[in-house]
């Protein structure tokens, strides 16, 4: 559940152009970016 309420933030803040990894908790760019393509099949850049 909680990886979906961050994805959910996620989604909400990149489609206001907003660079989101830091905000919801990832440190690292890299893992944010494979927990990103693995929620929803593609990547943060696509949005």
């Amino acid at each position: 559940m909680l990886l979906q309420l961050r994805m959910e933030e996620v989604h909400r803040l990149l489609e206001q152009g907003l660079q989101v990894a830091w905000r919801v908790g990832y440190r690292h760019v890299n893992n944010f970016s494979v927990a990103f393509w693995r929620y929803y099949g593609r990547y943060p850049k696509s949005i």
